[in-house]
C-alpha cells in the first residue's frame, strides 16, 4: 500500500482518519447516510489490515436523526472505530442547539469519545460575536489537533483483540 510505504519512509507510525469539511452534508436523505456508512466501513476495512497504524473517526449523517444514531452505533459497536469525529456547526446551528440533543444522550450513554472540528458559518448566518470567524477556526484548529492526537495515541482502544 502506497501510503504505509510514505508513512515508514518518514517516521509516520500511525494515523487518524477522519472525514473533514463539509463530512457528508453535501449529500441528503439516503445518500448521506449511505456515504457515511461506506467511508466508516472502509476506515474499519483499514484497521482491520493495518491494526497497529491507523485509528478513525466515525462520520455521521447529521441531518437526520434516525439515520445518524443507527450510524453511531453501527460505527463504534460493529465495527468498533475509535471515536466519533463531528464539525461545530451543522446547518447554521452550533452542536448545543436542541436539535443535536438525541446524537449527544446517544454519545453519552454509549460513553463514547468525540472531538470537533471549527466549521465557520457562511457570513449570513455568523453569530454575534467579538472575534473574526478566522481566528476562532485557527486557534481552535491548532488546539484541537493537539488534543486529538493525544485522544487516539492516549485511550484504550474499543476494538476487540
Amino acid at each position: 500500500m502506497v501510503h504505509i510505504d510514505f508513512m515508514d519512509r518518514y517516521g509516520i507510525q500511525a494515523q487518524a482518519l477522519s472525514v473533514s469539511d463539509p463530512g457528508v452534508e453535501f449529500l441528503t436523505g439516503t445518500e448521506a447516510a449511505e456515504m457515511s456508512r461506506y467511508c466508516n466501513t472502509y476506515t474499519a476495512d483499514l484497521f482491520n489490515r493495518h491494526p497497529t497504524r491507523f485509528g478513525g473517526l466515525a462520520v455521521l449523517p447529521m441531518r437526520d436523526t434516525t439515520a445518524v444514531i443507527r450510524e453511531l452505533e453501527y460505527a463504534l459497536d460493529t465495527l468498533h472505530l475509535d471515536w466519533v469525529g463531528l464539525l461545530s456547526a451543522y446547518e447554521g446551528a452550533y452542536l448545543g442547539d436542541p436539535r443535536f440533543e438525541p446524537l449527544m444522550l446517544a454519545l453519552n450513554a454509549g460513553r463514547h469519545m468525540c472531538s470537533s472540528t471549527p466549521r465557520p458559518f457562511p457570513p449570513t448566518q455568523n453569530p454575534n460575536s467579538p472575534f473574526p470567524t478566522s481566528s476562532k477556526s485557527s486557534l481552535s484548529r491548532t488546539h484541537g489537533s493537539k488534543h486529538r492526537a493525544a485522544c487516539v495515541f492516549g485511550h484504550e482502544r474499543r476494538r476487540p483483540a
